[in-house]
């Protein structure tokens, strides 16, 4: 039987990552996606049966939006990948017509909220960047500026002091910390809440393009394992989510966390860590084992781009 599955924000390179291992592994999803763009303008568009273009995200007309998309399209399971829409839909999600494919509104809220992921760390190895006053600013030469459900990189800032805005940044929302000099590491993650663990695949990176990962190094690292299942215990998480750390003395902080999977996590998938095809296997009652089995404890992965004909 078909199993129709709404995709938002499908633009969004972590929608692609879910709209190819729709197309590789599952014949019975029958996909829809809907973006604020028009169709000829999102690539996921080529693999769905229909497209909705649809307002950016909004908490006023959400609800009644994604009902009329449910009610429309009979849509089995919603699967929303903006920070912020998925923190509003894991907190309405009894109000919406269909199954969504959202962890825990405690996660989510706290997943977005960089100023308290002291919170998120507490009896863990993992540290956090420390938090600067304004009146430290004018005394450093690097720092970082974030903004709490900002999303993606758009949030963030890595300033020097001539650099910054006091009118924008001394605003509520924003904050202002210390710049950890390091390797910066991005980890996607399978809960396995029945046993307490989780599948982890850790991504070192080598090389950044525009933001973007395009060289990585996938290795092993028992602390950001262990962190891993911190979350799962400590949030009862079921679906999947990622995130960031940069490491420095040997000591990793968190700079980030997605109640999501990332822009990069489909790069785990060359090494056997399916995270996208498991997470729409459990979505369907299968069995997510089989896509998350590591192929190496070490290898590195690369990543090229693809060109598609979208109209004429």
């Amino acid at each position: 039987m078909k199993m129709n599955i709404l995709i938002t924000a499908a633009g969004t390179s972590t929608a692609f990552g879910y709209v190819l291992a729709i197309a590789k592994n599952f014949n019975e999803i029958n996909l829809i996606t809907a973006d604020s763009n028009e169709e000829e303008l999102i690539t996921s568009s080529l693999f769905s049966s229909v497209h909705e273009q649809v307002p950016s995200f909004n908490k006023t007309i959400h609800i009644n939006l994604i009902n009329e998309l449910v009610a429309k399209h009979n849509i089995n399971i919603y699967l929303p990948l903006i920070d912020s829409e998925i923190k509003y839909t894991s907190f309405v999600e009894e109000e919406l017509k269909t199954k969504s494919a959202v962890n825990s509104y405690k996660f989510c809220n706290s997943a977005i909220q960089k100023s308290r992921y002291h919170e998120m760390v507490h009896g863990t190895s993992i540290k956090v960047p420390r938090t600067l006053t304004k009146g430290e600013i004018p005394t450093i030469d690097k720092f970082v500026v974030k903004k709490d459900g900002g999303f993606g990189g758009r949030s963030t800032h890595i300033l020097n002091k001539s650099d910054y805005d006091s009118k924008k940044f001394d605003t509520p929302g924003w904050n202002t910390y210390e710049f950890i000099d390091g390797e910066e590491f991005t980890i996607d993650c399978f809960p396995l809440l029945s046993s307490g663990d989780a599948v982890v695949s850790v991504r070192k990176r080598i090389e950044v393009k525009s933001g973007v990962s395009s060289k990585v190094r996938i290795i092993q690292d028992e602390d950001l394992k262990n962190f891993a299942k911190h979350l799962t215990i400590k949030y009862e998480l079921k679906h999947p989510f990622c995130f960031q750390t940069r490491k420095n003395n040997n000591q990793h902080f968190l700079i980030d966390v997605n109640p999501r999977l990332g822009g990069g996590s489909s790069m785990s998938a060359l090494n056997g860590t399916d995270f996208h095809s498991a997470h729409l296997a459990k979505l369907l009652g299968g069995n997510p084992s089989k896509y998350l089995k590591s192929l190496n404890d070490k290898c590195v992965v690369t990543r090229q781009y693809s060109d598609y004909l979208m109209s004429r």
